[in-house]
Order: structure tokens, then sequence, then C-alpha cells
């Protein structure tokens, strides 16, 4: 009995003290970091250091930094007819799944501390989910990416090789580090479906990193993992500060921006189909494909391609609150498949793509734990070895709730350009909007459980005035079905 009452009294003292402790966490007055200690004694050659596993030379001429990721991922969709439709008819296998969806292997490093580099393959990659390709069951060994960074000091760095394009602050925002699992439907089906580009670009910064800016010309573009399209385009992107300069401010990393894109697609060389738009799980939910008159019609990307947009991204002690909204011009044409390279019409797909986002860090949010949040907007980016003693990084901790909406508002008119119109009476609208919700749990940035609900709506579809659709209305089979769920969850290993 007394060795009872003695073990709750010590139960009792230990869960005092842990309350006391987050109570002490939650109203501590600012955190004061240990001053930095310059050591004398040589670096080691090979070490993890802040998160960054590492090998280099004596002389400190060549820097190697092997990295690795992979995530293992369930999901399922909900909604009228996923549970009758074959992979073949709905592009995707709907029933529910377990896969491996990354396997990365990864090489960065620095030489001579001014030009950095990195590349990886990807060992599981699937066109469906990656790409705006409708293909649920193929698997390929793909370049995930593959750069290097020239350092021109002041702030100006050369970028050359394959890499994201610098277009959107989603879109130059690792995967990986994304609130939600997967880029929105806004972002990745409609305003950058191609993510990843082939070209060089010029990037430089102010003091404070008040403004950044890149701006570069490209000559290949990648809709699916290992698959590159010949297509020129010119972006840009600048992002601001005001506040950068403020350090004590709590509106520090405010940031607005704006991007821009522009292309030209030959005719005579264009012979892939316009992007989907598709789920993050693959599935499409408008196709750039149509039947006329018993042939199949795919509709081509050609002639002059432009984008433009802002971004808004606003971070407050745990909350951070992210938007953007994009106009976006595809010039196209229209060919049948028993006549390949002949232009029946010419069209132009035109609208809006847009998206708001709320992640919220909770621990954060009630001071009773500090970390290192996700870098949104700068990626890719330089790894950089710290071979002075400085105070240990606090790393990525806590749980973070988000929540999301996006939409796709367009229109597309067949024969706008020229040509007869269509023999068959086809909409023209192409509506589709996104409700999400995401749960993660952090421990370091080395490790991520994720949690994803999407719900997809395409109103008036089927019979309607909408291109768009949903698994329940693929050929008519329920006319008055109009929304799709998916849910997943993944988790991911980083080192």
């Amino acid at each position: 009995m007394r060795r009872s009452s003695r073990m709750a009294k010590g139960l009792g003292s230990l869960l005092g003290l842990g309350l006391w402790a987050v109570g002490r966490s939650a109203f501590a007055g600012p955190y004061d970091p240990p001053p930095i200690v310059v050591s004398t004694d040589e670096p080691p050659m090979i070490g993890d250091r802040n998160g960054l596993l590492f090998l280099r030379d004596r002389s400190d001429f060549v820097r190697l930094y092997p990295h690795a990721k992979i995530s293992l991922e369930g999901h399922g969709f909900f909604g009228s007819h996923v549970d009758t439709l074959l992979p073949a008819e709905a592009g995707v296998d709907l029933g529910p799944r377990f896969l491996v969806r990354e396997a990365q292997l990864g090489l960065g490093g620095e030489l001579l501390q001014r030009v950095g580099f990195d590349a990886a393959i990807d060992l599981a990659s699937n066109p469906a989910i990656d790409g705006a390709r409708v293909d649920g069951t193929s698997r390929r060994v793909a370049l995930s990416h593959a750069w290097a960074m020239v350092d021109q000091g002041r702030g100006l760095t050369l970028t050359m090789g394959y890499f994201e394009a610098p277009f959107t602050l989603e879109n130059r925002t690792a995967t990986g580090d994304l609130p939600m699992m997967e880029r929105n439907v806004a972002i990745r089906g409609f305003v950058v479906p191609g993510s990843k580009v082939v070209g060089a670009s010029f990037g430089g910064s102010s003091r404070h990193a008040t403004m950044h800016w890149e701006a570069g010309g490209f000559g290949a573009e990648s809709l699916a993992p290992g698959e590159l399209e010949r297509r020129f385009d010119w972006m840009s992107r600048l992002a601001f500060r005001p506040f950068a300069a403020e350090s004590e401010s709590a509106w520090n990393a405010a940031q607005i921006g704006v991007s821009g894109r522009v292309g030209w697609r030959n005719p005579r060389d264009a012979s892939d189909d316009a992007p989907a738009i598709t789920t993050g799980q693959g599935f499409a939910l408008f196709r750039p494909a149509f039947s006329e008159r018993g042939q199949s019609v795919h509709v081509v990307p050609s002639d002059l391609q432009w984008a433009t947009g802002i971004e808004l991204r606003v971070p407050f002690h745990g909350v951070v609150l992210r938007s953007e909204g994009y106009w976006v011009s595809r010039e196209t044409h229209e060919t049948f498949d028993e006549q390949p390279g002949t232009v029946q019409r010419a069209g132009r797909m035109s609208g809006i793509g847009w998206y708001g986002e709320l992640s919220f860090w909770l621990l954060q949010a009630l001071n009773i734990a500090d970390g290192d949040p996700p870098v949104l907007g700068e990626y890719p980016g330089v790894r950089h070895l710290e071979l002075a003693t400085l105070p240990p990084r606090v790393d990525r901790y806590g749980l973070e709730l988000a929540a999301i909406v996006a939409g796709v508002n367009a229109t597309y008119d067949p024969s706008l350009r020229g040509g007869p119109a269509a023999s068959i009476d086809r909409p023209q609208r192409i509506e589709v909007y996104q409700l999400g919700f995401g749960i993660n749990y952090w421990q370091t940035s080395r490790f991520r459980v994720s949690f994803n609900y999407n719900w997809y709506t395409t109103p008036r579809s089927g019979q309607g005035n909408n291109l768009a659709g949903v698994p329940g209305n693929l050929g008519q089979r329920d006319t008055g079905a109009h929304s799709l769920g998916e849910v997943g969850m993944r988790m991911t290993v980083m080192f």
C-alpha cells in the first residue's frame, strides 16, 4: 500500500513538473541564444552538422552533401461510381492503394564555396501524380533534377540545368515543405502544369533580402518525370519583403510578389496534348481530348502562350496565410487521331487559377515549442556547410494544421482563331474547385507524417455547361454527380 502511495506521489510530482515546464515555456520571454564560440580545432572531414550530412577534402575545395528521401503513401477516392470505373476508363486506379510515392537518391555539394550543385533520381516516379499526364499504372526511374548555381557575389546568382520553373510561389517551394501533400489543383493543373524546365536563369537579391528576383530562358519543359518536351519560354519572378530589414518586426517575413511567363509553340513541332487538370492523386478533372464523328480529337498547344499573376504570403507567430492568382492564356489547335499533324481548327484556352491557404503551427502559436519552419518560395537553393562553431539550430517540431480553397475558372473556344466549329456542340467553360484540409506532424525536418482530405467539385458538369467532370458523370453515367473526394496519408523520411 505504501509502495502504491509513493508511486502515486511520484507520478503526481512528475506530472506537476511537466505542467510547470509547459506553463513556463508558454509565458517565457524572448529566447536569448548562447554566444557564438570560435573554435580553433580542425573541422571534421565527414559528419552531420545542423541536419546536413557532409564529406569534404582537407583543403576545403570540394564539399559533398549526399541526401535521400522516401515517401510511403496510402490513398483512396470517394464519390459516385469510383468503385465501378476501371483504370483504363478512369485514367487512374480509383481503388484504395498503398505505394512508394518517392524514393529519391541525390548528391549536392559546393566547389570552392562559389559553385553549388545538386542532382537526384527518383526510383518510383508516377506520372499520374507528378505531372499532367493521364496514366495511372506506369513506373519509371527518372531524373528528378540536376542543376548548378554560380554565386556571382553581391547577391547575384546564375543557375543552369533542370530545375523548378521560376514562376509562382508554390512552384518555387519544395513539395515536402508545402502544408498540403501535393500542389493544389490551380497551380499544378492549370497555371504551371510543367513544374520543371531546362535552361538558365539569372537571379539576385538586395540587402537584407528585401527584394529577390529571378529571370531566365528555357528550351524544354517536363509534364511527366523523365519526359522533356521542346518548348521555349521566358519566365521571371519578383518577390518583395517590405519589412525584411526590421529584424524585430512581427511582419519581417511578409512577402508580396509577381510572376510572368511568355512563350511560343510551333504548330509544326507541337504534337503532345495540352495539360490535363488533375487532382492531387491523379484523376483528370479536365481532359484535353474529345470524341467527334467517331474520331478522337486532341487539343494541342500552339502559337502564343503566356501567364502572369501575383502572390502574397503573411506569416505571423505560428500562422501563415498564402494566396496566389494568375491569368493564363494558351492558344491551341485540334487534330484528329486519323489525321495526325493536320490542323482542324485553332482556338484559345484562357482563364484564372487561384488559391488561398492558411496553415497554423499549434505549439509555436502557444509558445510551447519553437522550431525552424519550412522555407517557402526559395527552392531550389544551395546547401551550405557552416564550419564555425555556432549555437545549435532549433530544428522543426510540432503539429501543423492547414486548410486550402482553390479554383480554376476558364473557357475553351476551339475555333476562336479559325477553322470550322466543332460538329458536336461542346461546352466552353472549365470550372473546378478544391476544398482541402491537412494535418502534419514534424519530428525534426527529417521525419513528417501527413494526413489530407480534398474535395473537388465541377459545377454543372456531365450534361451541363462545364468541360470538367468527375468519375460519377464520366460517360454520362450519373449527370447529377459533380464531386469527388480524396483521402491520403503519407510518411516521409528525409536525410
